[in-house]
């Protein structure tokens, strides 16, 4: 699951990251 998060991360800005990383 946490390689989705990365996918996340790389896909959206660092903008809402926040939510996505701790």
């Amino acid at each position: 699951d946490h390689v989705v998060c990365k996918l996340e991360f790389v896909s959206q800005p660092p903008d809402e990251g926040s939510s996505s990383k701790p």
